[in-house]
């Protein structure tokens, strides 16, 4: 999307980098901190599950799955990006490296001296992309989320908070 977005723009080749980032130590740890304080403890929960026998790849679990605890993630992700957004980058030896917060420093460039490379789009284009982003109305199979939404209303069950009380739930 992003070279199709940028196609008319002398740089289109160059706006996406594929391959490892090795020489990345931002985005290294980005990975590492979501890693750490969100998808570690849910590979091991999961992980768990299916180990305990309660999960066992099918149609059905991977929609139970999603209708019980997609929304937590969710929130979870929400919280680690905000709080990676928010935290401050400490000024470097090496004078091309950026400080400060990431969201400023998105937001507004010119308070760290750098270069708004802000491209204007062609709103036809962002609808093609939007047309082939799968954004889905419900967190599972549309069948599922219906009937588990009528069990839990038949049975008075509600969606819990807590981790450990969803996967009861499950």
């Amino acid at each position: 999307m992003q070279k199709f977005l940028r196609e008319l723009n002398e740089d289109s080749t160059e706006c996406v980098t594929l391959g490892p980032s090795i020489g990345n130590r931002r985005i290294e740890r980005w990975w590492a901190t979501l890693r750490a304080q969100c998808s570690l403890f849910w590979m091991d929960h999961f992980g768990q599950l299916r180990e305990d026998g309660h999960f066992v790849d099918t149609f059905i679990d991977k929609s139970l799955i999603q209708f019980c605890f997609q929304n937590t993630i969710q929130e979870e992700l929400n919280e680690v990006l905000t709080a990676w957004n928010n935290h401050r980058i400490r000024p470097a030896h090496n004078p091309r490296a950026s400080s400060g917060r990431p969201s400023v420093m998105y937001a507004a460039p010119s308070l760290n001296g750098a270069q708004n490379y802000l491209q204007a789009v062609d709103q036809i284009k962002v609808d093609i992309c939007r047309e082939d982003c799968c954004v889905k109305d419900y967190p599972c199979d549309e069948d599922v989320y219906n009937l588990c939404v009528e069990l839990m209303s038949e049975h008075n069950f509600a969606m819990p908070d807590d981790v450990f009380e969803i996967t009861d739930l499950y």
